[in-house]
């Protein structure tokens, strides 16, 4: 019967520690999305997807510009500043 006591206490305790890290998880979460909402404008983790998507097509864009400029610019310039 002590054996049987021991374990409960023991999972009780476990139980506790997980309730604590729960807790601390979702206070770490709001304040990320709080703050993803001040900085973003972003409510949902599928509205922060949708931004990180467009940001990164807009980068692959705008570095396919500045590579096609780079390209034009050593075409006319490139033997002539060395």
């Amino acid at each position: 019967m002590s054996n049987l006591l021991e374990r409960l206490a023991t999972i009780e305790k476990g139980l506790e520690k997980k309730k604590r890290e729960q807790a601390r998880l979702e206070g770490a979460f709001e304040q990320t999305m709080s703050q993803a909402k001040k900085d973003f404008g972003c409510s949902t983790l599928e509205e922060l997807q949708e931004l990180l998507e467009k940001t990164k097509k807009d980068n692959n864009k705008t570095e396919e510009k500045l590579q096609a400029a780079l390209e034009e610019y050593e075409e006319s310039f490139g033997n002539k500043l060395e």
